[in-house]
């Protein structure tokens, strides 16, 4: 968690110095900062860098559900910060292989095995900086906008393993079973997420919707501990911002 808190902290500053220099650029009667919170949705497809090419892999898709904070505090630049609880599902041709007590490698599936997938449920912090293509003077301003920054991303295993954290599914003699991998995968991931998106008069025939986004993240960690399977998480997410 230490080099994870140190980057965000990092994050903060350099976000806080920019504000504070942009601000005190800004003549005070051609801006007035202002701040909103909004319920966020989002869906997707993920799918896994470096998963293993012998082994065949059936996509997967994402959820999430939460709340954003955006500080304007400047005509061009805001400040994103949120939290949001997700799912993720990799769904692939593939069974696991417990080569110690803490690794394991993903190998081709037998007969015995059908519909495997690994999910995950998780809780992400998202500290995020947004630049508008033109002023943004008010929450409904008609905009268009590039958003990036990182997710600070924990598994949910802590509250109960058998249902949240990272499982392995698979079907056997027509029964449904479950492994809970929590012990083989890392539990705190970042991920760096970059997006575009419209705000404001765009969506004037759909007045609760605020903003929508779309982009793809990418996670620095890999999904498993070191010496097991080496796949790193690629996500593409479609938000929407009420």
């Amino acid at each position: 968690m230490r080099p994870y808190f140190k980057i965000i902290v990092a994050l903060v500053g350099v976000f806080t110095a920019v504000e504070a220099d942009l601000f005190a650029q800004e003549p005070p009667h051609d801006f007035q900062r202002h701040s909103n919170i909004y319920i966020s949705f989002g869906a997707g497809s993920s799918m896994l860098n470096q998963f293993p090419s012998d082994i065949y892999f059936a996509g997967s898709t994402n959820l999430q559900l939460g709340a954003m904070y955006e500080s304007a505090f400047h005509k061009r630049f805001s400040l994103i910060a949120g939290v949001e609880f997700e799912q993720v599902s990799y769904n692939f041709d593939g069974d696991i292989d417990f080569t110690s007590g803490s690794t394991l490698n993903i190998v081709r599936a037998g007969s015995d095995k059908k519909y495997t997938r690994i999910r995950q449920r998780n809780v992400a912090i998202p500290l995020q900086g947004r630049f508008y293509f033109s002023s943004n003077n008010t929450a409904d301003t008609k905009n268009m906008f590039v958003q990036s920054g990182i997710r600070l991303v924990q598994t949910l295993d802590f509250i109960n393993s058998d249902s949240f954290g990272t499982t392995y599914y698979y079907r056997s003699n027509g029964e449904e079973n479950q492994i809970s991998l929590d012990d083989f995968a890392n539990q705190t991931v970042i991920q760096a997420e970059l997006m575009i998106g419209f705000k404001g008069q765009f969506f004037k025939n759909f007045d609760i919707l605020n903003a929508s986004t779309l982009g793809f993240m990418y996670q620095f960690t890999p999904l498993l501990k070191d010496g097991s399977t080496e796949i790193y998480p690629i996500h593409f997410t479609w938000r929407f911002l009420f």
